[in-house]
């Protein structure tokens, strides 16, 4: 009841990207309606079309669609850190967004930073990298973020694993194993033994 939340803006200038794809989606469409323009002719141009707007949409969602969270995120992290007194910086995700929030911050306040990685990041079997350089990216963003961290939280013992042999520089000591579960008996988060 005494945890104070503290809200930041988010920009979303993808948003205003994607009003303007479906503005020139609507105008292919019409153009395709057009007795002079050929079927073919239409499907290349909404081809190209797409691979632009997703190579766009790529590059403003590194590493993911909360970026424009990231100013906004560091000055209100900031100032929280400033006026409350905050001992340590402790950043969950995802979003990864929320990762390199908490690694400026560290580098801004020189607080410790804890970072919690609820799932795996660069290895997560979901994850569709939209580029060669959309990876590097991302790979870069996450190496930089363990390196800022002094603590790594993961949720899985393999997880922790895979970042100590990805990592060998960084002392095994810095990686700890949170596992998920619940014991309803005593109403406190447990290790799942099956994890």
């Amino acid at each position: 009841a005494n945890t104070k939340i503290i809200r930041s803006s988010v920009v979303r200038w993808l948003t205003k990207l994607l009003e303007l794809k479906n503005k020139r989606c609507a105008n292919a469409a019409a153009q395709a309606a057009s007795p002079l323009v050929q079927p073919d002719d239409y499907l290349r141009g909404a081809s190209r079309l797409q691979t632009l707007k997703d190579a766009i949409t790529g590059f403003f969602e590194i590493p993911d669609g909360e970026i424009g969270w990231l100013l906004p995120g560091i000055v209100a992290g900031w100032r929280a850190i400033r006026d409350e007194a905050i001992d340590v910086i402790y950043a969950t995700g995802k979003p990864w967004t929320a990762h390199l929030i908490g690694a400026v911050l560290k580098r801004l306040t020189g607080k410790p930073l804890v970072v919690d990685f609820r799932d795996p990041w660069i290895t997560n079997p979901f994850r569709e990298p939209v580029s060669g350089l959309h990876n590097r990216i991302e790979v870069y963003l996450e190496r930089k973020v363990i390196k800022a961290a002094n603590i790594v939280v993961t949720n899985t013992q393999s997880l922790k694993d895979e970042f100590t042999a990805r990592f060998p520089s960084e002392s095994p000591r810095k990686f700890v194993v949170l596992l998920n579960g619940f014991d309803p008996e005593d109403g406190h988060i447990i290790a799942d033994r099956h994890a």
